[in-house]
């Protein structure tokens, strides 16, 4: 199947089909034609990692360590909540890079993909925010991204696409479907600093949820950690992805059960006195 092909099949049976219903109380998908709301992949997903309990706790202390000895008892509670939040400060940031990243390489792509001319630049495409400037750690991950298309020879198919299915009760966003070196792929893109295993689980989601609704069969799929620093990638590919969905799967179970309405626990009335 060449990619004009595979391109038809998208926008006859994925373009359109779902909608993005982000709140304040996380990421959800509509289906269009039934109206049913799902929760997203990375939602469902949510596994407390042990390494950024403990980077919290380091920004916290880094945040209070030049202010210990400035610490009276009318300022305590209130430098001790600002240093609570030291690392969700950072993590919004790089959260901010990371989307402003996505947006940019996505326009690239897009481009790419409607006029089938690859773009000569892709820092062509990212423009300063309202105040005249562009953070270098966008412009890093964007020249990554660019780097990788040369390095894999890719043929850019789709980008943020929406894909779900009412069945598991979850949807999504996929980054990119490509041919890399001649394999269909499907990719995420990551920015952050380390790459966690749940991130099998989520691109090979996305890859289930893309072949469920187009019939399409993926090579495979990968993820794309890119350079926040230089112009620099590095590719992860998911070499069981059954396995990784059949634990995502097994995720989704659990997400389920824990917010469903029904009552988890039933005090006994019976009462023994000693």
């Amino acid at each position: 199947m060449n990619p004009k092909e595979i391109k038809k099949i998208i926008e006859d049976k994925v373009i359109g089909k779902w909608l993005a219903c982000h709140d304040e109380n996380g990421h959800h998908y509509k289906h269009l034609e039934t109206g049913k709301i799902v929760d997203s992949v990375t939602q469902k997903i949510s596994i407390e990692k042990p390494h950024l309990r403990k980077w919290y706790a380091r920004m916290a202390l880094e945040y209070m360590e030049p202010r210990w000895k400035d610490l009276t008892p009318e300022n305590r509670d209130k430098e001790y909540d600002v240093a609570v939040l030291a690392g969700s400060d950072s993590r919004d940031d790089a959260g901010r890079v990371g989307t402003s990243g996505h947006g940019y390489i996505d326009d690239y792509l897009q481009s790419w993909i409607k006029t089938g001319v690859k773009p000569a630049d892709i820092k062509e495409f990212i423009k300063p925010d309202i105040f005249g400037f562009i953070d270098s750690r966008v412009i890093a991950a964007a020249r990554s991204a660019e780097k990788l298309f040369n390095k894999y020879n890719v043929v850019p198919i789709a980008s943020e696409l929406l894909v779900g299915d009412e069945k598991i009760g979850v949807a999504g966003t996929m980054d990119f479907l490509a041919l890399f070196d001649g394999k269909l792929m499907v990719s995420d893109w990551k920015t952050s600093n380390r790459v966690s295993d749940e991130y099998a689980m989520q691109v090979s989601a996305y890859m289930y949820l893309f072949q469920r609704m187009t019939g399409i069969k993926v090579d495979g799929c990968n993820l794309v950690q890119l350079s926040k620093k230089n112009d620099s990638f590095r590719v992860y590919d998911i070499p069981r992805p059954n396995e990784a969905f059949a634990a995502f799967k097994g995720q989704v179970k659990t997400y389920d059960w824990i917010y469903n309405k029904r009552q988890k626990l039933t005090e006994d009335k019976k009462i023994i006195e000693l």
